[in-house]
């Protein structure tokens, strides 16, 4: 089945009672409102696929119908092959939600319980007999996360005994239940724990338990990172220069086992997604122990080089988003932002207003080295000259993607969804928000600023 530019209105005429879910409004003006909305969104991702923002797909589920499903760009670039509904997709840290699926099934299952503690299954580790299953899954171990080790960084490739064996050697980050710090390493002890569990590897594992039962045909765990895997969509980061795109660096999605190493489709993830929070494919109970549920509002995300997705659903609503990009620009807040059009809070409708270039002043002096000024954030970049335009340039994260011009004399950083003013208080600083809205700070200070302040 094609994932096309269909009309939006032509599905709509079977939706009506679809459309009343989302809005209390009289069914005819209800439909033509939410038409009005689902046009709006499309023009919004076509803005954002113009500047080499986004390319992926995005499917809406309301009540078990499928109200929305478009594409944007292309699965290959170079070949310009479209998106089909069987386009695969690395999906990074959403893997995690389905590991945790995994064991749910297990602890319904009898053969594990939130509360059995590492040392049951991996003896040999440190502590283990202090960590339970629990405090792995919602990252409250201790144990540390495999991307901040010089043998994490993606590039490498190392089994999942030699990543254990690695973990074992390393002292935990804290007392075991005294706090919280997103870990990749715990992930991969659940899939060893998977794996001891069934007797099966964690891929044959995930097949048995999730993947078959759901009839998720095109999911699937990556054993090898450089293996041909039918259908799976080629990933990019936005450019140097505005509108382009370049393939994100290798990534070795098997350092991240149990946490990232899978890939899925978007009707695939409707199914998961549908099975979990709709249906009674595991019994309350044992989901609750293992996959976070909000009361009102669910959902996830994953990001590695050349991906970025969320997904939500609306418990009250009955609305399921699925947005899966084979790009890496990120917007920490996208499964908010999509969810934005079908609620009564006003979108962001359209980037910022754009300028049709940067000033001489600006081209003149925004270039130098910065960092963010946020607590913890050790990185450093460099805003760089290209022609008459601007790029950000991340050498750790090993990326170039343009600046945009404002109205405003600021910028929009297209890796980041960024908008950033300049500081009339401060030299060399950037006040810099979320394009999406929201209120977290992410300024940029020249590195000769913050060296000097320290």
């Amino acid at each position: 089945m094609s994932m096309r530019k269909s009309s939006l209105i032509a599905r709509l005429g079977a939706l009506a009672s679809a459309a009343c879910v989302l809005i209390s409004l009289n069914a005819a003006s209800a439909q033509d409102d939410f038409a009005e909305r689902l046009e709006a969104l499309d023009g919004f991702l076509t803005t954002l696929e113009d500047l080499a923002m986004f390319n992926g797909a995005v499917l809406i589920d309301v009540g078990g119908e499928i109200v929305f499903e478009r594409s944007y760009g292309f699965a290959d670039y170079e070949n310009e092959i479209p998106f089909t509904a069987e386009t695969r997709f690395r999906i990074a840290s959403v893997s995690k939600g389905m590991t945790e699926a995994a064991l749910a099934v297990l602890s319904e299952r009898g053969a594990l319980s939130a509360d059995s503690f590492l040392s049951e299954f991996v003896p040999d580790f440190p502590r283990a007999d202090e960590i339970t299953l629990e405090m792995l899954a919602n990252h409250t171990s201790g144990v540390p996360h495999t991307n901040e080790q010089p043998w994490g960084d993606g590039l490498s490739v190392i089994s999942l005994d030699e990543i254990i064996a690695r973990l074992a050697d390393l002292p935990l980050d804290f007392e075991p239940g005294t706090q919280s710090s997103y870990s990749n390493g715990g992930y991969a002890l659940l899939a060893r724990v998977i794996e001891i569990a069934t007797g099966l590897s964690y891929g044959e594992a995930m097949e048995a338990l999730v993947f078959a039962p759901l009839e998720m045909d095109d999911t699937g765990h990556i054993a090898d990172s450089r293996a041909v895997i039918a259908r799976l969509a080629r990933g990019y980061e936005p450019g140097p220069v505005p509108g382009s795109r370049r393939h994100s660096r290798p990534y070795a999605v098997e350092m991240r086992p149990g946490g990232g190493s899978l890939y899925s489709s978007v009707h695939d993830m409707r199914d998961f997604m549908s099975a979990i929070y709709r249906d009674d494919f595991i019994a309350r109970e044992h989901r609750d122990a293992f996959m976070p549920v909000g009361e009102t509002m669910s959902g996830g995300g994953g990001r590695s080089p050349g991906f970025f997705h969320a997904y939500s659903y609306d418990h009250q609503r009955d609305i399921l988003i699925v947005s899966f990009a084979n790009n890496y620009s990120a917007d920490f807040r996208w499964g908010n932002v999509l969810m934005s059009y079908l609620s009564d809070e006003p979108p962001l409708r359209t980037p910022p207003a754009l300028a049709e270039r940067f000033s001489d002043e600006a081209l003149e002096n925004f270039p130098g080295e910065y960092a963010y000024a946020n607590e913890g954030y050790s990185q450093s970049m460099r805003i760089v000259r290209i022609g008459d335009g601007l790029a950000l340039q991340d050498d750790e994260s090993d990326f170039s993607a343009a600046l945009l011009p404002l109205a405003d004399g600021g910028f929009l950083n297209t890796m980041y969804s960024d908008r950033c003013v300049v500081d009339e208080t401060e030299p060399g600083r950037f006040d810099c928000a979320p394009m999406s809205g929201g209120s977290w700070e992410t300024d940029l200070v020249r590195r000769a600023s913050a060296q000097a302040e320290n």
